[in-house]
This record gives C-alpha cells, structure tokens and sequence, in this order.
C-alpha cells in the first residue's frame, strides 16, 4: 500500500508539471475562494461549487446541492508616456489618458448531488477579457485606440466517485468569444486637413471544448487534484466582423 501511495503522490508531480507562461488576457479571479488562497490547489480543494470548473471530479467530495454566484472589480491605474514615431517622424498628440479600463468579473457554479455517488455541475465564468481605450488624439492612435475582449466559458459536467479513493470527472465546454479593435488611419495630408480616418474591427466566434479530471485520496488529511482543461478551439476567422471607416479629427 505504501508503494501504491508513493506511486500516485510521483504520478501527480510528473503530470502536473507546466511551464510558466505569461497571464497575457487571462482572468483567473473566477472564483472569490480561488484569490483568496492565490490560486493554490484549485484542482484539489473542491471547498465549493466552483470546482465544477476547477476540477469536475472534486464533485464528489459535495454531499449537498450547491449554488455560488461571485464577482470581482478590477480598478487599474494606467498611463501612457513616450513617444511615437512612423518612418522616423514624430507622431503629434496626447498621452492617450488612462487607458486600462474597470473591469467586473462575473462567476456562477452550481451542483447538483445526484446520489452520494453521482453529482451534475455547471459553471459559467469570463476566463479572458481586456477593456483599453485612448483618446482620439492619442500618439499611438494609428496603432491602437480601442480593444476591447470578452470570453464567456460555459462548462457542463459529472462527476463519479469510483470507490473511497477515487473519483472522475469531466464533461463538455461552450466557449464564446467576441473583440472589437479599432484605430486611427494615417492618410498624410488628408489628415491633416479633414482628420484621421478609423478602421473599427469587430467580430465572435464561438467554440467548442472538454474538461476531464481526477481526485484521488489515499492518505488521510491528503488529497491529490489532475485537471485538463478547459480544452477549447474557437474559429474566430470565420466570423470576422467589418471594416467601417469614419472621418474624426484629432481632439
């Protein structure tokens, strides 16, 4: 039995090993209990309903129906300095102001104990967003002025527990994904006189995944987590939006 316990504890380090990648988009405060413990052992917790999304086969481990509803605010502070130069000219304007918008960040689980053994979850959660804006007259207008990215992850899953030390768990993921960039056209003299023309690109794409899991208690007061996903490919490229260009003068 103690080779058995020393084989899952290695099992569990080896697949579990990632590599470190930057946040990039990513919002990872789904959960108010995931802050809370900074994010430590989200796939073996299973405290709440969240870890519907966290781990499905933590289910298991909730002998009671269950609905959690959570929210964080984001409030950066953001400023922009420099210049910016195209083909060696210094672009005129501002700083843009403070850029990096407020965000709210939503999260829903539920679970359902079906029988001690059987239990049904959902979760709803924005895993990526991004709120930026510049003035119009921003020096870095013709790179960006306004990006704007919203992901909504709708997960479905069930969970069985095999046996007193074991548990599985895993199910489907709908991943909706939608963005709008815009910027400002550079037409030479033509903007000099009548302003900048604005390229606004907008589009969504909706996909398709999966999240399987594992849990697996083998020593008292210790529990061992495995997740993948949520596994999601969405086809963006085929639900591009539209280039609509407008004349604005600089403010």
């Amino acid at each position: 039995m103690n080779a058995l316990r020393g084989f899952a504890v290695f099992l569990m380090v080896v697949v579990s090993v990632q590599p470190v990648v930057a946040a990039g988009v990513a919002l990872r405060e789904g959960s108010a209990d995931w802050t809370a413990n900074a994010f430590a052992g989200e796939a073996a917790k299973a405290y709440d309903a969240s870890t519907a999304y966290s781990n499905p086969a933590g289910m298991t481990r909730l002998n009671w129906n269950e609905a959690d509803l959570t929210s964080t605010a984001v409030l950066p502070s953001s400023q922009f300095s420099g210049v910016n130069t195209i083909a060696g000219r210094v672009t005129p304007g501002n700083l843009g102001g403070p850029y990096a918008q407020p965000l709210l960040i939503p999260g829903g689980f539920a679970v359902w104990n079906a029988s001690p053994d059987l239990k049904f979850g959902l979760a709803v959660t924005v895993p990526f967003g991004a709120r930026l804006a510049y003035s119009s007259g921003f020096v870095g207008r013709y790179q960006s002025l306004v990006s704007s990215l919203t992901d909504v992850r709708i997960s479905l899953a069930a969970a069985y527990r095999i046996n007193e030390h074991f548990s599985i768990g895993g199910g489907p993921v709908i991943d909706i994904l939608s963005t709008r960039l815009t910027q400002a056209i550079n037409l030479g003299p033509l903007s000099s006189a009548f302003g900048d023309a604005m390229a606004d690109f907008h589009g969504s794409s909706v996909g398709a995944g999966f999240t399987i899991g594992a849990l697996m208690n083998l020593m008292t007061h210790s529990v061992s987590g495995w997740s993948i996903g949520p596994v999601c490919n969405p086809n963006y490229h085929r639900h591009a939006g539209d280039w609509v260009l407008t004349s604005s003068r600089r403010g």
